[in-house]
């Protein structure tokens, strides 16, 4: 291959002018826009530095609200869990209270039914001691122990007539005499000579024969009745026991 002088002058002259013109022409406006583009992406940089910086101001605040805001939940919680003891505690004692209630009234209920149960136990009982008495009485009971009862009567008279002056300012009185045997009419003449020497008054008298007095007699004067029968004493006896 042959070399050619002027054909190598005037490739470089060529070059050496496009290198001219390109530096008149185009080197300005490139370096422009490349100078351009710099600031521009400085500024993005800057942009992305700062973006970057909020973003880690942002991430730290939300850091620090989520550990208030853990806070406030445990707080919350625990003051929950002392509400919820707190209330437990008032739904227990009510509770309590309530069951203590319940107890003193079912309580109350069973001495009230022990109560009646023992009152009715203990007059059934008296029913039966009662009817065992007068039964017993009935089978020994005759006129000698009638006769028995009657001076025992007789002699207790002094004091019944002084009670019944005490009771009764009435010039006349009348005697209701209850016998269980019949009396005979020197028996009701005694009787009612005694109580009017007694009363200073006049007396009427009046015989009934009640055989339920098993033995032994029984006087009513108005609303007052003085007993002196073998089913007084029973009754007596009763109510003594009834008193218990």
């Amino acid at each position: 291959m042959k070399f050619h002088f002027w054909t190598l002058l005037f490739q470089i002259i060529n070059f050496a002018v496009l290198l001219f013109i390109l530096k008149r022409v185009l080197y300005k406006p490139v370096k422009e826009i490349i100078e351009k583009r710099r600031n521009i992406i400085e500024k993005n940089i800057s942009e992305a530095e700062k973006i970057k910086e909020e973003a880690m101001e942002i991430n730290a605040r939300n850091r620090q609200e989520m550990e208030k805001l853990k806070e406030v939940k445990r707080e919350l919680t625990d003051k929950m869990k002392e509400e919820v003891e707190a209330e437990k505690g008032v739904i227990l004692a009510d509770a309590e209270k309530e069951a203590e209630k319940l107890i003193e009234k079912k309580q109350v209920l069973f001495n009230t039914e022990k109560r009646r149960s023992e009152a009715e136990l203990k007059s059934q009982s008296l029913e039966i001691v009662e009817t065992f008495c007068t039964r017993l009485l009935r089978d020994i009971s005759n006129e000698d122990l009638h006769r028995a009862l009657f001076t025992k009567f007789k002699v207790a008279i002094p004091r019944l007539a002084e009670d019944i002056n005490n009771a009764y300012g009435d010039n006349e009185i009348k005697i209701e005499l209850l016998s269980a045997y019949p009396l005979s009419e020197a028996d009701m003449k005694e009787i009612e000579n005694e109580f009017v020497t007694r009363l200073n008054k006049k007396v009427s008298f009046e015989a009934v024969l009640d055989a339920g007095l098993i033995g032994g007699l029984k006087i009513r004067v108005l609303d007052k009745v003085y007993d002196a029968s073998l089913k007084g004493q029973i009754q007596t006896f009763r109510d003594s026991l009834r008193g218990i």
